[in-house]
């Protein structure tokens, strides 16, 4: 959230340069600009930066502006369904079977009482094309393959929008 931010997405970047000396040469595009709802005095500001400078701009986690300093979220965001816990679409439109989320089996997971730990996606994706994925950890866990995989699509999409 940025406070009142310059009127020009040039003036904007080239004060975010000059004051943040680790990302003065990178490349920056404002994708978007949205007031925040329950601030209308801020600003969400949705930034494309060159993969060098993420990988910097993500490790602070932080971007000074003006006289502030702002926190800094990849803004990615990978639609689940909460039945079934796959990709790219939502419970109420789910036709699979209810999955746990914890040990992948045909419960709730809040009625989970295994003390094993299965990713269905990974155990789909690998009956599905004959894998050999990791299936041990839960469907939230950030080193998953399937989750991983979705995350980089997500992201070579969000690049061809430019």
């Amino acid at each position: 959230h940025v406070y009142d931010p310059e009127s020009s997405d040039e003036e904007f970047i080239q004060k975010i340069k000059a004051q943040n000396e680790k990302v003065r040469n990178a490349t920056i595009e404002i994708l978007k600009r949205e007031r925040n709802k329950l601030n209308e005095k801020k600003f969400n500001i949705i930034m494309n930066i060159d993969i060098e400078s993420y990988a910097i701009v993500m490790n602070e986690k932080k971007i000074r502006h003006q006289f502030s300093i702002y926190k800094i979220v990849d803004n990615i965001y990978i639609r689940r369904c909460y039945n079934c816990f796959g990709f790219n679409h939502i419970a109420a439109q789910c036709t699979n079977k209810i999955a746990c989320a914890k040990c992948a089996g045909n419960h709730k997971s809040t009625e989970c009482e295994s003390q094993t730990t299965k990713c269905i996606n990974c155990a789909i994706a690998n009956e599905k094309f004959k894998l050999s994925l990791d299936v041990n950890h839960n469907v939230w866990a950030k080193e998953c393959n399937i989750y991983l995989k979705k995350l980089d699509a997500s992201k070579k999409a969000l690049n061809n929008m430019q």
